[in-house]
C-alpha cells in the first residue's frame, strides 16, 4: 500500500486532534481534573481557545470520512493521490493552530485548498 503511512497519519490527526479541546480547556483552567474523570453530564463553559479548538475538531469529523474514502478507493485503483493525501493531511495539521490563534485568512485558504486536494483526488478516480 503507497499511501498507509497517509492513512495512518490522518488517524492519528484525528485522535490528537480530539483531545485537543479538552487539553486547551485544561490548560486555561477551565477542565478539571474530577470532570476529565466523571461522565461529562454537565456543561462546562470553555475559553475561546478551547471552543475554537472544539470547532476545527468538529470540522476535521467532516472531511476525514471523503479522505479516507478517496484515499482507500485510489489504492484500490492503483491511483497514485499521495501528493494529494499528503497537501490534505498538512493543510489539515497547519489550520489547527491558524483556527486557535484566529488567523480567519490562513485557516479559510489551508481549509480551502485541504477540499481542493479531495476534489482532485475523486477526478483521479472518475478519470479512469
Amino acid at each position: 500500500l503507497v499511501m498507509i503511512n497517509e492513512i495512518i497519519y490522518a488517524t492519528i490527526l484525528m485522535l490528537l486532534q480530539g483531545i485537543l479541546p479538552k487539553f486547551v480547556g485544561f490548560i486555561d483552567g477551565d477542565v478539571t481534573k474530577p470532570y476529565l474523570l466523571s461522565a461529562r453530564d454537565d456543561v462546562i463553559t470553555m475559553s475561546s481557545k478551547a471552543n475554537r479548538a472544539d470547532r476545527a475538531w468538529r470540522n476535521l469529523l467532516e472531511s476525514t470520512p471523503v479522505f479516507f474514502a478517496l484515499t482507500i478507493l485510489c489504492e484500490i485503483k492503483g491511483i497514485d493521490a499521495q501528493i494529494a493525501a499528503q497537501i490534505w493531511i498538512s493543510c489539515r495539521v497547519f489550520y489547527v493552530p491558524a483556527y486557535l490563534y484566529g488567523l480567519n485568512a490562513l485557516r479559510s485558504t489551508l481549509w480551502t485548498v485541504s477540499i481542493l486536494s479531495l476534489i482532485f483526488m475523486a477526478s483521479l478516480l472518475i478519470a479512469i
